[in-house]
């Protein structure tokens, strides 16, 4: 009798503690409830403190050292183009505004030249015509004769007619030569490259106009302080009631296991004192208890079941959707609550065997109710992969390397071969790779040596 009392204490001592444990797990997910209240709160001040921000000017004064980086970067090329229009002006550039005027200029220095060259011939050829005709005058007849010499006569005076035009612009023989190098192509190839010019100047000019137009529209510090000091704050008070619902939420953890571990010492004690107790009052009131005590664990621990399987379905189902490739082969899953069995359903909600999936999508079901467990449980646990890629397609791997990989926990080891993961997947996963090492074994010694570096890394270190 004696132990059946002190059995009956110590169940009772620990029916009590499990009671002030359930009170405060109540008391902590209402806290923990009210600091989301808060989050939710902060979260809309600060979407409000920011549309006020914008509503203030706030993206352009965001902007506003790009937009003075575009204005400088404007002017800088407004001023390097001007330059360059100086240069080309300050050639052969202006003729082209001469038009026609050039091309008569050019014909008359050529009519000039030819005038002077008839002037240095006229005496010249006044001297051969003599001697021609003392040649031929004791030789021909006199109508043929007078002929010739009117024909001479009427070349001297054709060339002495040539020889009498005006000079006007005494220009070198040569210029007739330079002038027709810079006509047509020479000229319209400098205006070409002039209107060039002016075309980008135009443009460097309009963008050197909508930038000061932005800044304009820029608003000065003053006018944005207010709404910068709203964001801020309203920043501040989301961070803390971030962090309080962080604590709180660890209550609860802490609540929750703390439970978990009265109730079983219960279970135990209840186990034990059944099998003590035989027979009496005392027997049947322990067992009664027991039994009320057993039916209350059951429903808690049903509940508790329940709201914990909730929780791994919906990460085990974004863990599931973030590394199959096909979004359209699984729409839902649950766990079964007394066989813990996963169960797969289609997008139709009709049950979906797991022998309907292939050997890689399998693979890919299996690491994601790995993530999920990891993500529900919030602990910072090692990880360790081996052959992470053997059975993927090349879709799978790619997923996997982008989002398990550097997220499956604080530590992750991949035991790869230099097919799963080759050059591409290992740019791709570089970012979160702390160090790598080759497993390389001895078959003589009977001994593996870590070697540093990846593969083809690791082979280059060795030579």
């Amino acid at each position: 009798a004696s132990v059946d009392e002190e059995t009956s204490r110590g169940l009772v001592d620990l029916e009590r503690d499990a009671d002030s444990v359930r009170m405060a797990l109540e008391a902590a997910v209402q806290d923990q409830a009210s600091c989301q209240n808060d989050i939710d709160a902060a979260e809309g001040v600060l979407e409000a403190a920011r549309g006020e921000f914008r509503r203030a000017g706030g993206d352009a004064f965001e902007q506003r050292t790009e937009s003075e980086q575009r204005r400088e970067a404007a002017r800088i090329r407004i001023n390097e183009l001007r330059e360059q229009l100086v240069e080309v002006a300050a050639g052969s550039l202006p003729l082209r505004l001469l038009g026609g005027l050039f091309d008569r200029t050019i014909e008359q220095a050529r009519l000039e030249q030819k005038a002077a060259e008839a002037h240095l011939l006229a005496d010249v050829l006044t001297e051969r015509d003599r001697m021609v005709m003392d040649e031929i005058s004791g030789h021909l007849s006199a109508p043929v004769v007078d002929r010739i010499a009117a024909a001479l006569e009427e070349d001297r005076a054709d060339r002495s007619a040539r020889s009498n035009l005006p000079c006007l612009l005494d220009v070198p023989e040569e210029f007739g030569h330079r002038a027709s190098f810079l006509r047509p192509n020479g000229l319209e190839h400098l205006a070409d490259q002039a209107l060039n010019l002016v075309t980008q100047l135009e443009e460097a000019e309009r963008e050197l106009e909508e930038a000061d137009r932005q800044l304009a529209a820029v608003p000065s510090v003053e006018a944005v302080a207010t709404a910068i000091d709203r964001c801020e704050s309203a920043v501040a008070d989301l961070a803390g009631a971030q962090g309080r619902h962080h604590v709180r939420s660890e209550a609860v953890e802490i609540a929750e296991s703390k439970l978990r571990t009265i109730e079983q010492q219960l279970e135990r004690r209840y186990e034990a004192a059944s099998e003590r107790v035989i027979e009496g009052e005392d027997a049947e009131r322990v067992i009664r208890h027991a039994e009320r005590a057993r039916a209350t664990i059951a429903q808690y621990r049903s509940a508790l079941l329940e709201r914990h399987l909730g929780r791994i379905e919906a990460a085990v189902f974004a863990s599931l959707g973030d590394l199959l490739h096909k979004e359209s082969l699984i729409g839902d899953l649950n766990i079964d609550p007394e066989s813990f069995e996963l169960k797969l359903f289609d997008r139709r909600g009709k049950p979906l065997a797991s022998s309907l999936l292939s050997a890689g999508e399998r693979q890919v079901l299996a690491l994601s109710l790995l993530w999920g467990l990891a993500r529900v449980s919030g602990r910072g646990l090692p990880t360790v992969i081996d052959t992470p890629l053997g059975r993927l397609d090349s879709s799978h791997r790619q997923l996997l390397v982008e989002r398990y990989f550097p997220n499956a926990g604080r530590q992750v080891l991949l035991l790869s071969t230099d097919e799963e993961i080759d050059e591409g997947l290992l740019r791709v996963l570089s970012p979160s790779i702390g160090v790598s090492y080759r497993l390389q074994h001895n078959d003589d010694g009977d001994w593996t040596l870590a070697v540093p570096g990846y593969f083809w890394e690791a082979e280059s270190n060795v030579a």
